[in-house]
């Protein structure tokens, strides 16, 4: 997906290529939604695992 061939498809004014356009725009931001949903998601694991790491090693208990 170029933007060159989107732009020349808008300027046809075709229904069939305003509805591509439609569909690149809706593809693009859900690809932009579903990027900042997985860095949220890698934000929230690396905390966790720094969490665990912070309260050092489990003691095997003695006896």
């Amino acid at each position: 997906m170029s933007c060159g061939s989107r732009s020349s498809n808008a300027r046809t004014g075709s229904a069939p290529s305003l509805v591509l356009e439609q569909l690149e725009l809706e593809l693009e931001e859900e690809l932009v939604t579903t990027a900042s949903e997985d860095e949220l998601a890698a934000q929230a694991a690396a905390a966790k695992t720094q969490n665990v790491c912070a309260s050092g090693p489990v003691r095997k208990p003695s006896g």
